[in-house]
């Protein structure tokens, strides 16, 4: 076997083991820091209701994602994590309508906002 294709595929699997590794330290270290509830209006659109302002929370922040070759020319070593909500709560507003006799109601209306969040595989 050809002393630069062992090199090579030694180094590929030292390369994903350290990737790994970074990451997995990384996710434990930073917790949810990287990836936090953060303040935000949204506009809120109903058809035949007036739109509305509204506060709520999202998830923002940075998570370790990468994609390395292996030492198999077909397949990637992939880890793609997402800051996304871990706990929602409902967010109940009401909104100002009309029904079908043109008459002013008032309807409530739920939005979901995040209550905690957390690095977690992407969903595709």
């Amino acid at each position: 076997m050809n002393p630069s294709i062992v090199n090579t595929k030694y180094i590929l699997f030292f390369t994903v083991v350290f990737l790994v590794g970074v990451q997995s330290r990384s996710v434990r270290k930073r917790g949810s820091e990287s990836c936090v509830p953060v303040n935000t209006k949204i506009n809120v659109t109903v058809p035949t209701c007036q739109t509305r302002e509204v506060k709520v929370q999202k998830c923002q922040g940075n998570c370790l994602s990468y994609a390395v070759p292996s030492n198999s020319m077909s397949t990637t070593v992939k880890i793609c994590n997402c800051c996304r909500a871990l706990d929602t709560n409902i967010l109940r507003v009401h909104l100002y309508c009309r029904n079908s006799n043109h008459k002013a109601v008032v309807r409530p209306h739920d939005i979901e906002t995040a209550v905690t969040c957390s690095c977690l595989p992407c969903q595709r």
